[in-house]
């Protein structure tokens, strides 16, 4: 995943909202979209589910943890990917929200925002 693709996907994350999923298929995350087909059609005839949302979720934020460990601290690229990094958290946090009922998949999302705030700290 080149560094701007993994920028894209922060800042769609970042824009995610409480009760709204994540479209997983292609190189980009999308948004769900309201729609008078039901969203569990949707997601079915897309074959997209928790389990491909939190790996992609997790390919992203892994993407982004690589680049900024590849550059130096001088590059100023590093403090743009930092800050989306961050602010990916909240909507990562508003999906854990959305799937509240599923102890498997928050504990996954936890994961991830455990290893952003690690990083973060690090940093």
């Amino acid at each position: 995943m080149d560094i701007e693709e993994t920028i894209i996907n922060l800042k769609v994350l970042e824009k995610l909202d409480k009760n709204q999923k994540l479209i997983t298929r292609g190189a980009y995350l999308n948004i769900e979209p309201s729609s008078l087909i039901p969203e569990c059609l949707r997601r079915w005839n897309r074959q997209d589910n928790r389990q491909e949302t939190i790996k992609k979720i997790n390919s992203v934020i892994n993407s982004a943890i690589t680049y900024l460990k590849s550059k130096s601290s001088c590059d100023e690229s590093i403090f743009n990917v930092k800050e989306y990094l961050e602010k990916s958290l909240t909507g990562i946090n508003n999906l854990k929200e959305t799937y509240s009922i599923c102890t498997q998949t928050c504990s996954r999302l936890d994961i991830i925002i455990d290893k952003i705030n690690k990083f973060i700290e690090e940093g």
